[in-house]
């Protein structure tokens, strides 16, 4: 989670360079993603279906489950950056 604060607050640093790359507007998707890894330690333990032991391999809900974890990073970074893409200025 400090990891993608820290990513947005480069963007916002780097926001008063004319043709920057690094804008809050273009670190968004990447600071979103990284806010949402810092998430999945906790959403293995409040998924988890019945006594959660480390080590071993536990029982999920459906929306703690892997795919479901990789699925929403795929729709912010997929998301995040065709929407930019999409709504560009042309230089």
């Amino acid at each position: 989670m400090i990891i993608g604060i820290a990513i947005l607050c480069a963007g916002w640093w780097q926001e008063n360079n004319y043709g920057s790359i690094l804008t809050v507007k273009n670190v968004l998707p990447a600071s979103l993603a990284a806010v949402w890894l810092g998430f999945w330690p906790a959403l293995q333990q409040w998924g988890s279906v019945g006594l959660s032991f480390p080590g071993e391999v536990q029982d999920v809900e459906w929306w703690a489950n892997g795919f479901t974890r990789w699925g929403v990073l795929l729709i912010i970074v997929l998301g995040g950056y065709s929407y930019l893409y999409r709504t560009r200025d042309g230089y």
